[in-house]
């Protein structure tokens, strides 16, 4: 309800319904802090866009008649993690043939130890079928480590989604993934493969699974995580640009984290290292580190 007392924000949502250019997570963003601070009692108002520089909101407070601006900034995955996952994604099809063609229920958890340019393509379709074709049966599961990871191979708690499903449907994602490996499964760093019913009016979610397996991975080549790192250095330069010249300001600065991550935890080193180090041009008062983690 607050943000109906927002000027320019119906204006600020649909330029980002209309216009493909403008990325929704950012517009989300910007609506939910202007929608905060109508909630603190701020008169709130989005600024629009002109030829210079300018903040994204101006926040006005009727008994002390201040004002102050506010610029919001949403950092996007840089290419170097957006590669790494594409990659990713070809080393698992390259296996997921094999898991459909025998109906394998497996969960495969790998660490990589180096850059996912340099694994073999096939490098777990080897692992899974050195696993299967074992005469020796490991109860805890087969480990292994070599010159580009570690990992273990174990069967899949099929029993576990079974009675899940027993009375309803499941999302084909990552409940069904912590189920299937008994473990935190993070929001990006997984597969699945399966075979099973599916809900008729959507297929995104099934129940009596025949088989099913979960793939999940990290990467702590050191290249990897001082290239992930990504820290904000160059987007705290452009938000005070945008406020310098037009009074005192706050900075948000908004990026997406892992939970048990190295990168995000060296990410975050570097940007407290980065605020601590940077001089303002503008009278930016405060500046804040969002860090969204997906659940």
């Amino acid at each position: 309800p607050t943000l109906a007392r927002v000027t320019g924000a119906p204006d600020r949502a649909l330029r980002m319904l209309r216009n493909n250019q403008v990325l929704p997570d950012a517009v989300l963003f910007e609506l939910v802090m202007a929608s905060n601070y109508a909630a603190e009692g701020f008169d709130v108002t989005f600024i629009e866009e002109g030829p210079g520089k300018t903040p994204d909101l101006r926040l006005s407070h009727r008994e002390s008649g201040s004002e102050l601006f506010v610029e919001l900034k949403r950092l996007r995955r840089g290419d170097y993690e957006i590669e790494e996952r594409i990659r990713h994604a070809e080393i698992f099809r390259k296996l997921e043939s094999l898991l459909y063609e025998e109906g394998l229920s497996v969960d495969v958890d790998v660490t990589y130890e180096k850059e996912l340019a340099d694994v073999p393509v096939d490098y777990l379709l080897q692992r899974v079928k050195r696993a299967t074709a074992s005469p020796i049966l490991l109860s805890g599961g087969y480990p292994w480590k070599d010159e580009f990871g570690k990992g273990i191979i174990r069967d899949a708690n099929v029993a576990a989604v079974l009675r899940d499903t027993r009375e309803s449907y499941l999302y084909f994602g990552t409940k069904m993934a912590r189920l299937l490996s008994g473990r935190v499964v993070s929001e990006n760093n997984y597969h699945l493969a399966a075979q099973a019913s599916f809900l008729p009016e959507d297929l995104r979610y099934l129940d009596r699974m025949k088989f099913g397996s979960v793939v999940t991975w990290q990467c702590i080549a050191p290249m990897a995580i001082e290239r992930k790192a990504k820290y904000v250095r160059s987007r705290l330069a452009e938000a005070d640009m945008q406020i310098a010249g037009h009074g005192r300001g706050i900075i948000h600065i908004a990026m997406d984290a892992e939970l048990h991550s190295d990168a995000s935890d060296l990410r975050r080193q570097r940007n407290l290292d980065t605020l601590s180090t940077f001089k303002m041009n503008s009278q930016v008062a405060i500046v804040y580190l969002h860090y969204f983690v997906p659940r």
